[in-house]
């Protein structure tokens, strides 16, 4: 029993209002597995009241938490027909804290959309500005409209261990050429971690992956506040893109969804970005060539030093393509976290530990 530890937590599981129409959210999982199988959290469902409180007792050894085990979900959010206030499992906030929708909307900014999507999914949609201020010698826009999905109050500080997975579906925007000697057309749907909240503000340093749209193609991008250059950058397979969008490109329903992860390991100062999903399945099904895009990379900033990242998120976001109206679906929310050992802090130097899987 000496490695028995006991974990008290606010194990509440609140009820909750039915979606849109009136039908109750499908449920999510009542717990989620410690390191040993026990469950402990606390989920937020719509359909059932449950016990409010349990105590867990939950053996955490040390060698499990060095690196020997897979990174633990701590946040999931399923938004059951589009809601944020249910059915979502939260290990990290006390109370439980559902997303908080945000963004940074310039002035000019219009048909801003944070809503229910008809198709059981959370929409998120703007009209960019008619006019976007550009840098007269970057030619780079000063500033980005955006919409988003946040959990704020987060704490990721260096040794931290932990990834962003974010899954959408039906994205919704222009497919237009640069315009000659100006702006790039380019939109983009992203996963950040980040230092602020759900405001998304141009002046907050990030992390932060893009699902690039510019023309006829995307590209997979890793970027670093402090940075002119991405971190590291590929261009998704046409394959990948058609299955996204359609061939020619259509907005609606019919499209197969696509998973953004960011993989973060601020113990090493390294990580993954990745783009996944039925896209790449149904890409790599039809073309031999597909092969999974994972884009490993070294952090600056956000390595084994620097700043505390106290959001993590999702955003839309238009920076290049004036007037144009933009959308996505975002139907699943997860973050994940290597645990601590509660015998002592996290030591990024045992000998040889064993790698993480970071999904």
């Amino acid at each position: 029993m000496k490695n028995l530890v006991a974990l008290l937590l606010a194990s509440s599981l609140a009820g909750c209002s039915n979606g849109p129409g009136g039908e109750p959210p499908g449920p999510i999982p009542n717990a989620y597995p410690g390191s040993d199988g026990v469950p402990v959290g606390t989920a937020v469902l719509c359909d059932r009241p449950l016990p409010r409180q349990q105590l867990y007792t939950a053996p955490i050894l040390g060698a499990q938490i060095l690196g020997a085990t897979p990174l633990q979900t701590v946040y999931h959010a399923t938004l059951p027909n589009g809601s944020l206030v249910c059915g979502y499992w939260d290990a990290i906030h006390s109370p439980p804290q559902p997303l908080k929708p945000g963004g940074n909307q310039l002035a000019g900014t219009t048909d801003i959309i944070h809503a229910p999507a008809g198709d059981g999914a959370f929409k998120l949609g703007l009209t960019a500005p008619s006019h976007i201020d550009v840098d007269p010698i970057t030619n780079f826009p000063k500033d980005t409209s955006s919409v988003g999905l946040f959990s704020t109050a987060v704490s990721f500080g260096p040794g931290a261990v932990f990834s962003l997975r974010v899954t959408f579906q039906n994205p919704c925007g222009p497919h237009l050429a640069p315009v000659s000697g100006g702006l790039s057309n380019a939109w983009a749907v992203s996963i950040a971690a980040s230092e602020g909240d759900e405001r998304d503000l141009g002046t907050d340093r990030r992390l932060w992956v893009t699902f690039r749209i510019k023309g006829k193609g995307a590209t997979l991008n890793v970027w670093e506040t402090g940075t002119d250059e991405p971190l590291k950058a590929d261009t998704v397979n046409p394959a990948i893109y058609k299955a996204i969008f359609g061939d020619p490109e259509t907005c609606g329903t019919g499209h197969k969804p696509f998973t953004l992860t960011l993989y973060v390991n601020r113990a090493t100062g390294s990580g993954v970005a990745s783009l996944a999903g039925p896209a790449l399945e149904v890409a790599m099904s039809q073309d031999r060539n597909v092969k999974p895009l994972d884009l490993p990379f070294n952090m600056h900033l956000f390595g084994t030093s620097g700043p505390v990242i106290e959001t993590v998120g999702t955003t839309l976001a238009n920076c290049c393509s004036e007037g144009a109206p933009i959308s996505v679906e975002v139907t699943d929310f997860q973050i994940k976290q290597l645990l601590r050992s509660p015998f002592g802090p996290f030591e990024p130097n045992v000998p040889n530990p064993p790698p993480i899987n970071p999904y």
